[in-house]
């Protein structure tokens, strides 16, 4: 899967929340 800055359409709370769910399964 590829992904451009300009796909992405996420809100700054839903990229927080993904950010934290990254930080979670990386442990």
């Amino acid at each position: 899967m590829e992904l451009s800055v300009n796909d992405v359409k996420f809100t700054p709370q839903e990229f927080a929340e993904l950010i934290a769910a990254m930080n979670r399964w990386a442990d």
